[in-house]
């Protein structure tokens, strides 16, 4: 979607959402740090315990029910973009209140999403889209460089655990320079608790597509 309607489509997120929490991420939101990559839909995350009734609330403040029984907004300029929802506990995260702009969620949050994103990636496409989250976390750790931001590192539980980080810096020449410039260093051992959180995430999210087909 042109830099227009990614506008129009963030401004009507927002009236949509009205007091609800929520926050902008993936591609739209790397798209308002600077990001260069296209996207034709809008990703956000909400708490988990308003994730049951927030489509219904969608729908009564102006977006539309898509032919794939998912959300969507139709823009000025006649297409039908959409957005996907997904919750906090789906993701791994504990939701942060995104105070910014259009509330397109903190560096350091889409950092630690896309982390969590590459590593439990499944399915025909996950080295299609694994290797999209790996040009997604280089420019971030740019961004964040190149602006003097310093990551918390109590924010970066996905970054730091050590199965993402051993995979990742395999994969990826200069990608353990890029987190340590930042003060960013490897957890020493695997944590069996994100291994739970990871396992448990994702059955939140398989369920959520089963429900959705019916």
């Amino acid at each position: 979607m042109t830099q227009q309607i990614r506008t129009e489509f963030l401004n009507a997120t927002q009236r949509a959402f009205g007091r609800l929490e929520y926050g902008v991420i993936g591609g739209t939101a790397l798209a308002e740090y600077g990001n260069r990559r296209t996207t034709s839909d809008l990703d956000v995350i909400v708490p988990h315990d308003i994730i049951d009734v927030v489509e219904d609330h969608l729908l009564r403040h102006g977006m539309v029910r898509t032919a794939g029984r998912g959300i969507g907004y139709v823009a000025s300029d006649g297409n039908c973009y959409g957005l996907d929802i997904t919750s906090d506990k789906a993701l791994g995260q504990i939701f942060r209140t995104a105070r910014a702009r259009h509330r397109v969620m903190p560096v350091d949050f889409l950092l630690n999403s896309k982390a969590y994103s590459y590593i439990t990636r499944v399915g025909p496409d996950m080295q299609q889209k694994k290797a999209s989250d790996a040009q997604d976390i280089i420019f971030l750790l740019d961004y964040m460089r190149r602006n003097g931001l310093v990551p918390d590192r109590q924010q970066c539980r996905w970054v730091i655990d050590y199965d993402f980080w051993t995979a990742f810096c395999g994969s990826y020449q200069g990608a353990e320079e890029r987190f340590q410039r930042l003060g960013l260093r490897r957890d020493p051992t695997p944590s069996s608790s994100n291994r739970g959180t990871r396992n448990s995430s994702m059955e939140i999210r398989r369920a959520s597509r089963s429900s959705s087909r019916h």
